[in-house]
């Protein structure tokens, strides 16, 4: 994960080939823990506050289009285990979100 890459934003069109989990544990917050790579793009996924991966979805690995199918489901990628719960306080939701993007 530590070669230099094309970032871009994953659009729908993009569907993934690969998921790369960073397994080692602690994670600060806006550190990336994974990156999921399309055809045309890799895209770092990042911590939203600190604290710990404690659990990867290997199934990811053999089907990494289970992110793209069933994101809500079937396509989880880590358990992060938080260190200050009120980190989540500074976290917009998905209404805020949804404005942001609009």
């Amino acid at each position: 994960m530590g070669q230099a890459r094309r970032r871009q934003s994953p659009g729908r069109h993009h569907r993934s080939r690969a998921i790369g989990i960073n397994r080692r544990g602690l994670r600060r917050a806006a550190e990336a823990i994974a990156v999921v790579e399309s055809v045309k793009a890799a895209s770092d996924i990042y911590a939203p506050v600190r604290g710990t991966v404690i659990e990867v979805n290997k199934a990811l690995e053999a089907d990494p289009g289970l992110i793209n199918r069933e994101p809500y489901g079937q396509g989880w990628i880590f358990v992060l285990k938080i260190d200050n719960a009120d980190d989540l306080k500074q976290l917009k939701d998905a209404e805020a979100y949804r404005k942001q993007i609009s």
